[in-house]
């Protein structure tokens, strides 16, 4: 499967930046963080729509990563990537993060 993600737990402080990677080799559609009940659209999250989160520095082989620009209570927990690809459909990837 052509995902690029990293499943490792990241454990961060609060106040910390978090980035968050995830990436495909090929074209896809559109791709989508989920945590909890909020399903974050990665283009909405590239123009400035949700405060705190941003585009990352480097999107080669990162076209859906995003950037959380301070970890806090919210950030604890299960993220989920998606990214929607013709051949394969729906590709996930998961990540824990936990704050000290």
């Amino acid at each position: 499967v052509p995902l690029l993600f990293n499943s490792n737990d990241l454990i961060v402080n609060p106040g910390e930046q978090v980035q968050l990677d995830c990436g495909i080799i090929g074209n896809y559609t559109h791709c989508v963080w989920e945590k909890d009940i909020n399903i974050l659209k990665v283009q909405d999250v590239y123009v400035g729509i949700h405060s705190g989160l941003r585009r990352p520095d480097n999107t080669e082989g990162n076209q859906c990563g995003i950037v959380v620009e301070q970890a806090s209570k919210e950030t604890n927990g299960r993220w989920t990537c998606k990214i929607y690809n013709k051949q394969y459909g729906a590709l996930l990837g998961f990540k824990n993060i936990v704050i000290t």
